[in-house]
């Protein structure tokens, strides 16, 4: 997941073909989500992104987690 400065616009597939250059294959992520602000995103009461949350988000998205 990703988080675009304001004012940038991301394509996740031109993301995902710059991190395949970086990173070794097994390390490219499948899916690449790219919120708009990181209000999008659920916080907890302690200041910490909602893993669980994001979970969910990311199946609505994507499908099924494996």
């Amino acid at each position: 997941m990703v988080v675009a400065r304001p004012g940038v616009d991301i394509e996740p597939e031109d993301l995902r073909t710059r991190v395949k250059q970086e990173l070794a294959s097994y390390k490219v992520p499948r899916h690449i989500a790219v919120f708009g602000t990181a209000d999008d995103l659920p916080w907890l009461d302690s200041g910490k992104v909602d893993l669980r949350g994001v979970q969910r988000l990311l199946v609505e998205r994507f499908g099924s987690a494996q």
